[in-house]
């Protein structure tokens, strides 16, 4: 008897949207946090470029904002891997159950 892969991808493509579904608004809050850090990167430029020297203020903004661009863009990351992983995990399962039921 063949497994049905059908409905193992179901059910794992079940599990991912129900996870984005879950942490949407931290996804959200991730984003936001990176276009305001991106903006905050962009005025210490135009501030960097308009002045004759570099200030602990330009300095701060551009350390920081790229800080702020790092910790989103890895939580982000972090959240798809996890879910991936749980994805696979599903489809392992399932397969496992499924082979042994041969």
């Amino acid at each position: 008897m063949q497994p049905d892969i059908s409905v193992t991808l179901d059910a794992a493509l079940k599990a991912f949207k129900e996870l984005l579904k879950l942490f949407r608004v931290e996804r959200i809050i991730h984003l936001v946090i990176t276009i305001l850090a991106f903006l905050m990167m962009v005025i210490a430029f135009v501030l960097y470029v308009r002045s004759n020297g570099v200030g602990i203020y330009m300095l701060s903004s551009f350390f920081g904002s790229t800080g702020l661009i790092t910790i989103s863009a890895y939580r982000v990351t972090s959240f798809f891997d996890r879910a991936f992983k749980l994805v696979e995990d599903v489809i392992r399962i399932m397969a496992k159950g499924q082979n042994h039921e041969q």
